[in-house]
């Protein structure tokens, strides 16, 4: 299942630089649907009283993200999976930028 999520009225924190996503089977870039290399950003999400440490994938390179930086993030998706008896919720983010900026990864 896919839900779109509202992100209004929270705030983003990058945990750790952003990163490549590496498959683990074979160590190669991952790439989505359409052929754009993948990026984690592990992010702190602060809403009401309390805060969540996600993981958010997003095609492309995410510029300038370093541990601490604020962030903006865009069009994010929660989609639950379930493999060989285990299962949680993956979230992928049209765009992740720094905040204040213009620049950022999109998919187009």
């Amino acid at each position: 299942m896919e839900l779109k999520l509202d992100t209004r009225g929270t705030r983003w924190i990058a945990a750790a630089a952003a990163e490549p996503l590496l498959d683990f089977e074979t160590g190669q870039r991952r790439l989505d649907r359409d052929g754009q290399p993948l990026s984690v950003v592990r992010v702190v999400a602060f809403a009401g009283d309390g805060a969540e440490v996600m993981r958010v994938k997003v095609a492309g390179d995410v510029p300038d993200v370093a541990s601490g930086t604020a962030l903006e993030i865009d069009g994010l998706v929660a989609t639950t999976w379930e493999m060989g008896g285990r299962h949680g919720v993956s979230f992928r983010a049209a765009a992740v930028r720094v905040a204040g900026s213009e620049r950022g990864t999109t998919k187009q």
